[in-house]
């Protein structure tokens, strides 16, 4: 939940590294701002700073949102889904994306830049059943 979409960045998902106001080295996960894609959410993934973005039509905003990607057991496949409860999830345009999934360790990530604004986090889970050995 953010206090305030003015000039605002944010990156929420996994991935190796923190960049605040761009793209991670080697990750999966939203991105959004303001300015990036008319203030709509966009799902990314990226290996070795090469990146894959998919725009979405679902607005971020300052109500409490559920985000959910889910990589598929072979590790080639990569899902996003965005909405204000697990009952409402709504996956997001150019979702699967199949082309450059990360092959480094990541790790959970949430980045949010706009200075006297604040976002919280209620529940940050993780599920991981995959099938081949990473």
């Amino acid at each position: 939940k953010f206090s305030n979409l003015t000039n605002y960045f944010c990156n929420i998902g996994l991935a190796d590294s923190l960049s605040i106001a761009g793209d991670q080295t080697n990750g999966v996960y939203f991105k959004g701002g303001n300015a990036i894609n008319s203030g709509n959410w966009q799902s990314v993934t990226s290996n070795a700073s090469t990146t894959t973005t998919g725009n979405s039509s679902t607005a971020v905003t300052s109500d409490w949102t559920v985000g959910q990607i889910i990589l598929n057991a072979a590790g080639t496949s990569v899902s996003f889904y965005i909405g204000t409860t697990l009952a409402n999830l709504t996956q997001l345009a150019n979702s699967p994306i199949a082309t450059n999934i990360p092959t480094a360790a990541i790790r959970p990530l949430f980045s949010y830049s706009n200075g006297a604004a604040t976002a919280t986090i209620d529940l940050f889970t993780m599920n991981y059943p995959l099938t081949t050995i990473r």
